[in-house]
């Protein structure tokens, strides 16, 4: 790499196949420089034609033999990239390397990189996906074994009804841990297809889904007047990126309580925020939430898990919609806002009338 690093810096081989053009002619002009030299300088006799015959043929061969030294040496870039990717298929073993060169084979290199960089992070989330459903999905199959065991044995109708209810919220735990892991490797590996979409309808269609999960606390879902925008969204992402936002705020949320769906529209960014006024968290952690399997996790007012991988979902998504998401807590106990800021870009049509919307799911 030292001599192609070093013909890198000459201003004029700033492209890969410019050094071998630049090798090779030199390569082939060596010869017949050194011979008119050599001619220019010598005093007194000529020399023979056989001489100078052997003299041009020594010098043609010294000058191929370097020509191509130089050349070979050019070539370890491509060289260093091959033995990257056999190292990492066969070992897994991430290469560095460099990433400062500008030219084809420099770019190669850049290119190769990032995209085993990329390709590794995968992996390895993958194979933590597939850690987490072995280790988590054991122990509730464990219970839920157990207590049809004991099912079979009991009489007590009291005692039955328990039972079913324990068996019912282990399966349900169960589901949901499921089907967060198929939702997190469906946003790893899916391209975005995205479709003009209208709000309304897919405010409604997310407040018909969470509403059974928030009537048990009779927790009011509102959602703020709003002109019925179409957006260029992935409808189904979309949806269970609101879904688990609102379910998120339900699960934190006391008994009673409002959850709130605000849109607002700015020339600059399309704004959506889901506000609660639950348990909160240490406005510190607001990054740490965020965090695939995060220790920020917390236990809801009912009791109800968390897979510390929601909001890490919620962000992936959409990031993937070319928006941000962030989040905000004054403190514990001081409920919690979530924004996701889209591009305007994401609009399509503006219809001219608003529309309100407010569900009150204990209805």
């Amino acid at each position: 790499m030292r001599i192609y690093s070093s013909l890198s810096k000459i201003g004029f081989l700033k492209r890969y196949s410019y050094k071998f053009l630049f090798v090779a002619f030199l390569g082939i002009h060596v010869p017949l420089i050194g011979v008119i030299t050599l001619l220019l300088v010598r005093d007194g006799e000529p020399w023979s034609p056989a001489f100078l015959f052997w003299l041009t043929l020594a010098l043609t061969l010294v000058a191929t033999g370097a020509t191509l030294w130089v050349q070979y040496h050019l070539t370890a870039p491509i060289r260093q990239v091959s033995s990257a990717l056999r190292a990492y298929a066969s070992s897994r073993t991430r290469p560095t390397l460099p990433t400062h060169h500008t030219d084809e084979a420099g770019e190669l290199m850049a290119n190769v990189q990032e995209t085993i960089g990329q390709l590794d992070a995968l992996l390895r989330e993958k194979e933590d996906l597939i850690g987490l459903i072995t280790h988590d999905v054991r122990g509730p199959l464990a219970s839920a074994i157990e207590l049809l065991d004991i099912m079979q044995e009991e009489t007590d109708p009291t005692e039955l009804a328990q039972c079913f209810q324990l068996l019912r919220g282990s399966l349900q735990n169960q589901y949901d841990l499921v089907k967060t892991m198929l939702q997190a490797l469906h946003v790893e590996s899916n391209a975005l297809q995205k479709q003009p979409v209208e709000l309304q309808r897919l405010i409604d269609h997310v407040f018909q889904e969470v509403r059974p999960v928030a009537a048990p606390k009779q927790v009011t879902l509102k959602v703020s007047h709003y002109e019925n925008h179409r957006l260029m969204l992935h409808r189904e992402m979309f949806c269970e990126l609101l879904k688990n936002l609102l379910i998120n705020a339900i699960k934190f949320s006391n008994p009673q309580d409002v959850v709130y769906l605000n849109i607002h529209h700015d020339p600059d960014e399309f704004r959506l925020e889901v506000i609660d006024a639950g348990i909160g968290f240490d406005p510190t952690a607001a990054e740490r939430i965020f965090e695939r399997f995060t220790r920020e996790r917390q236990v809801g007012t009912a009791g109800e898990q968390s897979t510390g991988l929601g909001l890490y979902l919620c962000r992936k998504i959409v990031a993937l919609h070319n928006g941000t998401l962030t989040a905000y807590s004054d403190g514990p106990n001081q409920g919690a806002t979530f924004t996701i800021l889209l591009p305007t870009t994401s609009l399509t049509t503006t219809e001219t009338h608003a529309y309100g919307h407010t569900s009150d799911p204990s209805a």
